[in-house]
């Protein structure tokens, strides 16, 4: 198994983390890293903008609402 992590932050505290881990022998494909990172980043942002408010994250839940924790 291979496997690329990253952590969400809440401002300057992380309140979890982000992973991938794919079958595979050696090192994770290269375009994992930056993906999951620019992935944790986004999601920081919103809890950053959003202070733990309900937001609309596409499809999740009858209304299409939900929170990320």
């Amino acid at each position: 198994m291979s496997t690329v992590a990253a952590p969400v932050r809440d401002g300057g505290e992380v309140v979890a983390a982000l992973s991938v881990v794919v079958p595979g022998t050696g090192s994770p494909n290269p375009g994992y890293g930056p993906a999951v990172r620019a992935t944790a980043r986004a999601i920081s942002r919103c809890l950053i903008e959003d202070s733990g408010r309900t937001v609309s994250v596409g499809g999740v839940g009858a209304d299409s609402t939900s929170k990320f924790w």
